[in-house]
């Protein structure tokens, strides 16, 4: 299984595969203009799909620093409140909180691309944590690595979804941003409409 995605990978490196992905995105974007997006935006009729980078690299302004406070809070929080929660309750297997945290933040990076699933696993966190708490207490393990689980997770479907969210409405927002990512082939505008027959 491994070996045909890494044979599908180096299909994707080829200048065939090159010319003819570009050859799709040109005639995807083909007469869209920025206020034919923000219609289709607003009317819930278009979106867009990254080609090359991310979605982060379209956001601007205050989203931007909103985004990245939510990224460190995923990522970076963790190792800094986990270490002061196991030294004040002197207990240093809750360093352990900090690999359950990075694993449901994996798991949350696999769920992007399942949209329907990502709330029933947050849902089963949450009440496994509330479950936990009232039955084993605020100190115990179980519960204090069903909240590791639930903030790892959770912040990252934040800010997963708020990044798609920034990048949406800057492209709507800033002409020039949107014209720019056309003119490289950035971002490959969609009509939802056609996504779903």
């Amino acid at each position: 299984m491994q070996e045909l995605t890494k044979a599908a990978w180096e299909r994707t490196k080829t200048p065939e595969f090159q010319a003819a992905l570009e050859a799709d995105v040109a005639k995807a974007n083909q007469g869209i203009t920025h206020a034919d997006f923000v219609v289709g935006v607003q009317s819930g009729t278009m979106g867009f799909k990254c080609i090359s980078g991310e979605p982060y690299q379209f956001i601007r302004g205050a989203r931007r620093t909103i985004f990245s406070i939510l990224v460190l809070l995923y990522m970076v929080a963790p190792a800094f409140a986990i270490p002061l929660w196991a030294w004040h309750e002197h207990d240093w297997w809750l360093l352990s909180g900090i690999v359950v945290s990075a694993i449901a933040t994996r798991i949350g990076a696999r769920l992007i691309y399942n949209q329907k699933k990502q709330p029933s696993i947050g849902a089963f966190l949450l009440i496994g944590l509330i479950v936990s708490w009232f039955r084993f207490g605020i100190h115990s393990y179980y519960t204090f690595f069903a909240l590791s689980a639930l903030w790892g997770l959770m912040f990252f479907m934040i800010a997963d979804n708020a990044e798609k969210e920034y990048a949406t409405q800057s492209l709507a927002e800033n002409p020039a941003v949107f014209e720019d990512a056309i003119a490289q082939n950035k971002i490959m505008v969609i009509r939802k409409d056609d996504e779903n027959k």
